[in-house]
């Protein structure tokens, strides 16, 4: 624990195993290649404007850890829609494109199978994101 366990310390291989953890969850086939492709999708789905790249990707990964978190199927979208909730407040097309993609990428065994901007406008016609708070 940490000084009155309001600071908990955690030691250099608990934090590693952590991180690990995290990346083998959201970055299974590799956090360069998936962080660099999950970059370049949102950014053809989501011009910049409104939302910024960064924040995108962010939105992206926060969303993605709780989807796969919770398991694939209800549960992890369930979780993704409240993740996308409480990051993104307002914009309804952003957040159905985000799950979309986030589901299209879940199902993927190889970087050749990652999904298009095409498959996932796709997809996001019929999402309908509604914010769970």
């Amino acid at each position: 624990m940490g000084i009155l366990n309001g600071f908990p310390f955690i030691t250099k291989e608990e934090r590693v195993r952590r991180e690990q953890e995290f990346n083998n969850r959201v970055f299974p086939l590799g956090v360069e290649q998936q962080r660099d492709a999950a970059a370049l999708l949102l950014s053809e789905l989501i011009p910049e404007g409104r939302t910024k790249p960064d924040m995108l990707l962010f939105t992206f990964i926060v969303a993605k850890d709780a989807y796969m978190k919770n398991g694939k199927g209800e549960p992890g979208e369930t979780a993704a829609r409240r993740a996308l909730g409480r990051v993104m407040r307002k914009n309804e097309r952003e957040k159905a494109l985000i799950l979309s993609a986030i589901k299209l990428e879940a199902e993927i065994t190889s970087m050749d199978d990652y999904p298009t901007a095409e498959e996932v406008l796709a997809a996001a016609e019929t999402e309908q994101v509604t914010t769970q708070e």
